[in-house]
């Protein structure tokens, strides 16, 4: 398959830990097994630290930091049942991870077909990624895909986006709630995949169901004017980084985009960033015989006369097909720096915790779970 090569200096800060260096990212179409476009593959070639770096240590604990902030840290819990979640929340102007995106890029993609306008912001998010001071891309192989949530025909693992955004909308003051806590537990047993983990505080309190926020109130207006054109169309996607160690997704781009859609009820679709390996796909001879066996079993009733369901024969055809595909297998696996001190890990979390009592002296620290949210 032939891939096209994106090359670029990125600008990045004068940073001892961050090289300005080229950086080469080729990418190729990515499509589902009924062969409809899904999204970007992204390999990238560099040399540098991404500034936007997920660090792991033992005890089963995590850092998300930008620039030496910190975004949040996390720690599995005990018995492996969820994941203990500190946010720190700052406002997302204060550190912007992807490009603001303009009214004439709006405008460019306005009455575009569904498929073209997925295709523009796929490609607009690929380049903000490689262009952004902040990114988090890094050397290997990453996904930039959609998240299919009208076609039950394919299997996604992305499903419950669709449930915990219509839970969001449901409960506004839950969520209100959820946006705002800086202590989070993300119940696996509950909720598994598909919670979107915001990494900004919220403008205003989501729950009075009034944006406060005019970032927020344009993208109201868009919303609604999309949805008006001829082609139905949405807000840009919220821009999501699937980590497998919190079995959720953190929301990098589209917090704005997050509260309008709430109050407008008009659900955004979901663009997936995350980073893979592959393994290569060992064929299976005797599979593929008696597949071979079955249709011309098929064939051969069909030739005399009986009657055969076409979705039988495509079935077979189908399963024929998979035998035949020598393609590597994709195996999603979020990478971390192994530069985690568990010691310091603590320290820092102590401390955070000591400033949240400090600002409540007379209350006592409140979880919330995210369960049902």
């Amino acid at each position: 398959m032939r891939c096209n090569a994106l090359l670029l200096i990125a600008p990045y800060d004068c940073n001892k830990n961050f090289d300005q260096t080229m950086t080469a990212i080729y990418f190729q179409d990515s499509r589902n097994d009924l062969d409809q476009w899904q999204g970007l593959l992204m390999s990238v070639q560099i040399t540098r630290k991404p500034a936007l770096i997920l660090q792991s240590g033992r005890g089963c604990r995590t850092k998300l930091s930008v620039g030496g902030q910190t975004l949040f840290w996390a720690e599995i819990a005990d018995g492996y049942s969820g994941v203990n979640l500190w946010r720190t929340l700052p406002h997302s102007a204060d550190v912007a991870l992807l490009p603001h995106i303009h009214s004439s890029q709006i405008q460019a993609q306005k009455h575009l077909p569904p498929l073209e306008r997925r295709q523009y912001w796929a490609k607009w998010f690929a380049r903000g990624l490689m262009e952004s001071p902040h990114t988090p891309l890094a050397q290997g192989l990453w996904a930039l895909e959609y998240s299919d949530r009208d076609d039950e025909r394919t299997y996604t693992p992305h499903r419950g986006l669709q449930r915990h955004w219509r839970n969001l909308y449901n409960d506004k003051r839950q969520a209100a709630e959820f946006f705002g806590a800086p202590l989070c537990y993300i119940d696996w047993a509950m909720c598994g995949n598909g919670s979107i983990i915001p990494l900004f505080a919220a403008p205003f309190d989501l729950s009075v169901d009034a944006a406060e926020s005019g970032r927020v109130k344009y993208w109201c207006k868009v919303a609604r004017e999309m949805q008006a054109t001829d082609q139905g169309g949405t807000l840009p996607p919220l821009l999501l980084w699937f980590m497998s160690g919190l079995d959720a997704f953190v929301l990098l781009d589209g917090h704005d985009r997050l509260y309008a859609s709430l109050l407008t009820g008009i659900e955004p679709e979901y663009l997936i960033l995350d980073s893979y390996t592959e393994r290569a796909r060992v064929l299976d001879e005797t599979r593929q015989n008696a597949i071979h066996k079955q249709l011309n079993i098929l064939e051969q009733k069909i030739a005399e006369g009986t009657a055969i369901k076409p979705e039988l024969i495509l079935s077979v055809q189908k399963y024929l097909a998979h035998s035949y595909d020598d393609r590597p297998v994709r195996i999603e696996r979020t990478r971390a720096s192994l530069s985690l001190d568990p010691e310091q890990w603590q320290k820092e979390v102590d401390a955070y915790e000591k400033q949240l009592k400090s600002q409540q002296p007379h209350q006592a620290l409140e979880w919330f779970y995210v369960d049902d949210v």
